[in-house]
């Protein structure tokens, strides 16, 4: 409702009889609503809706037979109304819930590549593990059999003498 200098701005709501007495609309223009939801800077990154409905201006008269057919035709006006902000708010839900199903797939493709990504780790890394025990294993081992290999050519060059 307009306040302007307080002689605009009448509401009256006694449950039963709602009148406007000299209101101006101040939202003139319909509820926008944009949201990104792709990373792209094209049309399907974004979802945009407008929903509109204004009753200002609205009566309805059934004093004569055209004045009655006049405030019918007024309403299935606005019905129509209702029921195309409706359509265009179910397709935005649906498409958020599209979006939705989309970004949870991504979230558990990531979620799987991560995992695959620390099991290779954890693999090589146990490979190592075990590639360096058996290189250790077998340099300890040369390296008793070159303390033995030692003692026999000692004594065989004592033997030989």
């Amino acid at each position: 409702i307009d306040g302007e200098g307080g002689d605009r701005n009448t509401l009256i709501d006694n449950g039963y009889n709602t009148q406007l007495s000299n209101a101006v609309d101040i939202t003139p223009r319909p509820f926008e609503l944009n949201l990104k939801v792709g990373i792209a800077s094209d049309d399907s990154s974004f979802i945009n809706i407008q929903i509109s409905f204004n009753l200002f201006d609205f009566g309805v008269d059934f004093s004569s037979q055209e004045s009655a057919l006049k405030s019918l035709e007024r309403i299935d006006e606005l019905i129509s109304t209702v029921q195309e902000q409706l359509i265009n708010i179910g397709s935005t839900i649906n498409r958020l819930e599209s979006v939705l199903d989309e970004q949870q797939i991504k979230i558990e493709n990531l979620i799987s590549a991560r995992s695959t990504i620390q099991d290779a780790d954890i693999a090589e890394e146990s490979s190592d593990y075990i590639r360096y025990q058996i290189l250790q294993q077998a340099s300890s081992i040369l390296m008793a059999s070159s303390r033995n290999l030692r003692y026999e050519n000692v004594i065989g060059l004592l033997s030989a003498l």
